[in-house]
């Protein structure tokens, strides 16, 4: 050793036994800074031994002066080595300390043991940690880096204090374990050395929990589940081939490093809360995180926090093919990973075989599967309701709900019941279809619009022979799953699980208003789709807006309905050019999307003949909604007509509805019509207005009627004409 060295060393010693001395008492974060303090005096006292003196310096008092940093250096070591008994300096020849143990700090140590930090690596993670949660920290490190600004430690500091030389730089290698799983990054331009080291956000307060594994994780990622058994999957309403397949898979996934388990199935069949249910049956925790922000949090963070919290990361993926940093994700975790999907993903996600892949394909919940999720959850709730319980069942066959939206299901019921009635007043089956209804979001951008459903199917005039096949409608939409599943109807007979219907017939004779009655009565909303916005020139982008109406509508519970059906359902042509081919490819596609369809879909159009024949004989429901005979119009009249005294009581229905072939839109018009004038006259519609309003009508469709067709009115309408040239 050199006589410098030596002199150094001795030098350091000297200052060191000055110092208070450490306590036999001190734990914890106390002991950490104790040990930090002596390793930073020891620093300064090498500083300077070789001449290190800021009284030359154009920034003295800037930062703060030599002595007053010695100062520091000494109140934080009175401060943390206080006062639990007396025991000898622990201060060796270059200023460092070793901690009894079982003295460090519980977060700081749970770090290095997961993640394999060096004796070094700690240090950083704690010198770093320090000029976080204590500016004092932050002044001494302004003055040993000689810069105001710089008050977080520089890699070159870092290295300097602890003594570890270039071999030291190991520690900041990309791949290195305080890079790698972003527990520290490094921050700024220029030389490495002077580049200052960051601990990464909100991880300060996981590294001073008592409980570091109970400590809160980063904010994109949700802790999920229950506690980590077998009992997890046995929580689930499952079929038995299903619950058997879980099993299996979630032994594989536990089993064994970078093990992928692709879990996929439709819109609310349940398929996120069974991967969480799989990674809690493999033992580990679960962390659930949308795939659609792995951009912003990055792969080192997700390799950091499933490794912190020894967690299976659960990825709800809106698509199968992953961003670049989901592909990071999948290729560098070690700890099993769930993927949601909605699509089969087990190729786009198989990463060039650097991950074990494995599927489970979850079909749709039948109603059995249904009704046993909401009987599970009314058992183990038992909520206070007035429905029986095999009203509530039902319920659960009408909406595809999983066991998640259930439960918030019957949660809002009771609290709107509790707000309403007082707290504990039980909660109807009517309210809870409300929140049922309420729950679902039907997102379409532009390519749907709700329509109003305040009329049920008694508001609506109908033959009889229409009104049967609604109501047929509203039997196959109320027990088409329990039928085609329970009854086992649907392994025999090939049929979707959806319901097509056709309304077919002149303008104004009910249809949108029979398609929003049976959207009432079924407790649903109704979307008209609008054509305008979901036909596009462009190839391939009008399957894509259909799609998306589709996919929407069933995962929201809506009703499609498609006004003037036949633009885009229309008959398929003999191919003579590339338009032909594309439009019956539009043809062929929406084919498939109506049989793959589990909701419900209304198709409206004047002529039944102008919709391809394909398409009819997938259809469930067809009413014909004929022009309306002197019985259904004088049913009309009478209900759109006001009520006296707003009605001139020698208003004659029977004759309009017999001397006048309107539809029900048209007696629509006409009241409204004949309403307006009377109310600027402020009198009440009489005769004189409804056959002036019953001729505008009939002259706005290109029907000509002799005046004299009206009767003992007909000079009300002779003078209207004369007044109107």
């Amino acid at each position: 050793m050199s006589p410098e060295s030596l002199s150094e060393r001795r030098a350091i010693r000297e200052q060191a036994a000055s110092w208070p001395a450490m306590k036999t008492g001190v734990t914890g974060l106390r002991a950490e800074l104790l040990r930090l303090d002596l390793l930073l005096n020891a620093h300064l006292a090498r500083l300077r031994m070789r001449g290190r003196s800021t009284l030359g310096d154009p920034l003295r008092g800037a930062v703060i002066e030599e002595g007053e940093s010695e100062g520091l250096l000494r109140e934080l070591a009175e401060e943390h080595g206080r006062p639990d008994g007396d025991a000898p300096s622990p201060a060796n020849g270059d200023g460092a300390s070793t901690l009894p143990a079982g003295r460090g700090l519980p977060g700081l140590d749970h770090a290095a043991a997961v993640f394999g930090l060096s004796r070094l690596e700690r240090d950083l993670l704690l010198f770093a940690l320090a000029v976080e949660i204590d500016d004092r920290y932050a002044r001494l490190v302004a003055f040993l880096n000689d810069h105001a600004a710089m008050t977080r430690p520089t890699v070159g500091l870092g290295l300097s204090v602890f003594s570890a030389g270039t071999d030291g730089l190991r520690a900041f290698l990309p791949e290195a374990p305080l890079l790698w799983n972003a527990l520290l990054s490094i921050d700024g331009d220029g030389p490495l050395a002077g580049r200052a080291l960051l601990l990464d956000e909100g991880l300060w307060a996981r590294l001073l929990a008592a409980d570091p594994q109970g400590a809160a994780g980063a904010a994109a990622f949700v802790p999920a589940g229950g506690e980590p058994g077998p009992s997890a999957l046995e929580a689930l309403a499952l079929s038995d081939g299903v619950r058997d397949q879980a099993r299996g898979l979630a032994a594989w996934a536990a089993d064994g490093a970078r093990r992928l388990l692709i879990v996929r199935g439709p819109d609310a069949s349940g398929r996120t809360a069974l991967a969480t249910a799989l990674a809690l049956a493999g033992g580990r925790r679960a962390l659930l995180v949308d795939a659609e922000r792995l951009d912003q949090v990055g792969a080192a963070v997700c390799r950091r926090e499933a490794r912190w919290f020894g967690a299976a990361l659960v990825i709800a993926a809106p698509a199968a093919a992953p961003s670049p940093a989901a592909r990071d994700v999948l290729a560098t975790v070690e700890e099993p990973i769930f993927w949601v999907a909605t699509d089969a993903a087990l190729e786009t996600l198989s990463v060039d075989g650097r991950r074990a892949v494995a599927e489970l394909a979850l079909p749709p919940a039948d109603a059995a599967q249904e009704g046993a999720v909401l009987a599970r959850l009314l058992d183990s709730r038992r909520p206070a309701t007035t429905a029986t319980r095999a009203e509530l069942l039902a319920l659960g066959g009408q909406f595809r709900f999983g066991p998640g939206r259930w439960s918030t299901a019957l949660r809002l019921a009771g609290e709107r019941a509790g707000a309403l009635r007082g707290g504990g007043a039980p909660f109807s089956l009517d309210e809870l279809r409300a929140v049922c209804r309420a729950l679902p979001e039907v997102h379409l951008g532009g390519l749907a619009a709700r329509l109003p459903s305040a009329f049920t199917l008694e508001d609506v005039v109908l033959p009889a022979r229409t009104r049967a096949e609604l109501h047929l409608a509203l039997a196959w939409a109320r027990h088409g799953r329990r039928v085609l599943g329970d009854w086992g109807i649907g392994r025999r007979i090939f049929a979707g699980r959806g319901l097509t219907c056709l309304f077919y017939g002149p303008p104004g004779t009910g249809k949108t208003m029979a398609a929003q009655a049976l959207a009432n009565d079924l407790g649903q909303d109704i979307y008209r789709i609008d054509l305008s916005q979901v036909v596009n020139k462009f190839i391939g982008e009008t399957e894509k807006n259909l799609a998306r109406v589709f996919d929407a509508a069933q995962s929201g519970n809506a009703i499609l309905f498609f006004d003037e059906a036949d633009a885009i359902f229309g008959k398929r042509t003999e191919v003579r050019d590339a338009h032909d081919r594309y439009a019956n490819v539009e043809t062929g596609f929406l084919l498939q999307r109506l049989e793959m369809h589990e909701g419900i879909t209304i198709l409206a159009s004047n002529f039944r003949q102008n919709l391809d024949d394909a398409f009819l004989r997938r259809i469930g429901v067809v009413a014909e909604f004929p022009q309306p005979g002197p019985g259904e119009r004088r049913q009309i009249w009478q209900r759109l007509l006001p009520a006296p005294p707003n009605l001139d009581a020698a208003v004659d229905a029977d004759f309009l509805a017999r001397a006048f072939a309107l539809s029900g839109g048209e007696i629509r018009n006409v009241v409204l019509a004949a309403s307006f004038v009377a109310a600027e006259a402020d009198r009440a519609v009489a005769m004189p207005h409804l056959c002036v309003a019953v001729y505008r009508e009939l002259q706005k469709s290109g029907r000509l009627v002799d005046p004299a067709a009206f009767g003992a009115y007909s000079g009300a309408v002779t003078a209207w004409l004369a007044g109107n040239g």
